[in-house]
């Protein structure tokens, strides 16, 4: 394959992504992985979640700003008609305005945290339809981030000021002139920032299905993600952590 097919093929790989959205997973065989996340554009909205709970809950950054964590439509109406307790909030576990676009450099809308000491899934697999993404440690420092920056101003001049932060992984140019870029890094963790669970019981879920359990159950090995509450002007921060164990009191 030439220079010229080679760029050719990429720049294929990415015009599929920014239709189809990307589907992606942090880890190695020897750290092991993360849960599979996917990333798509809709018109001027971008959205984000993990795969395997994409269909109860996801995170929206719309071109307005006003930003959410929430159930999906299709869940909240699953618990209405199986009478469910809804929410005190509704379907939005969070609620916030993220930081306007900038003409000139780029501002955080969302952070993905990945300790590696706490990855615990298998390898995930792609298909040639459905393309995927394998962020790989190399540093093994203690955690990878991915970013989600929004901005103006073009791919050529920005891209370089990313990389000041990290490694630039994609870019996606969105309807209404904006982009988001994500953006990857590797950092130290202190697993003393993990909070008790119980503190923050309403800013926690399971990343599997169908976890239901009858008192004095348990599940073990599972992976749950944990969020900030941000202000406006600041990004929605998510840590993944697998190897927990869920009880249910008498």
């Amino acid at each position: 394959m030439t220079d010229d097919q080679r760029v050719a093929a990429l720049e294929e790989i990415e015009r599929k992504i920014n239709r189809a959205g990307l589907r992606f997973a942090v880890g190695s065989d020897e750290t092991g992985y993360s849960s599979t996340w996917c990333a798509f554009p809709r018109r001027s909205d971008y959205y984000i979640g993990a795969r395997s709970v994409m269909g109860i809950i996801k995170i929206s950054l719309h071109a307005s700003r006003v930003c959410h964590l929430a159930l999906t439509d299709k869940m909240l109406q699953k618990m209405r008609e199986q009478r469910l307790t809804i929410p005190a909030k509704g379907r939005k576990f969070v609620e916030w305005e993220r930081a306007e676009s900038p003409a000139l450099g780029a501002s955080l809308a969302l952070k993905l945290i990945f300790p590696l000491n706490y990855l615990k899934n298998t390898a995930p697999l792609g298909a040639p339809t459905k393309p995927l993404m394998h962020v790989t440690p190399t540093e093994r420092l203690g955690a990878v981030e991915l970013g989600f920056f929004f901005s103006k101003e073009p791919a050529t001049t920005l891209e370089p000021k990313l990389m000041a932060i990290g490694s630039p992984l994609l870019r996606t140019d969105l309807e209404h002139g904006h982009s988001v870029s994500i953006v990857g890094r590797e950092t130290t963790f202190d697993p003393g920032t993990i909070p008790d669970f119980g503190a923050i019981q309403k800013r926690l879920i399971p990343l599997e299905e169908n976890v239901g359990l009858a008192p004095g159950g348990e599940h073990k090995d599972l992976t749950m993600m944990m969020w900030n509450e941000p202000k406006n002007g600041e990004a929605l921060q998510i840590m993944e952590i697998g190897g927990m164990t869920l009880k249910r009191n008498q």
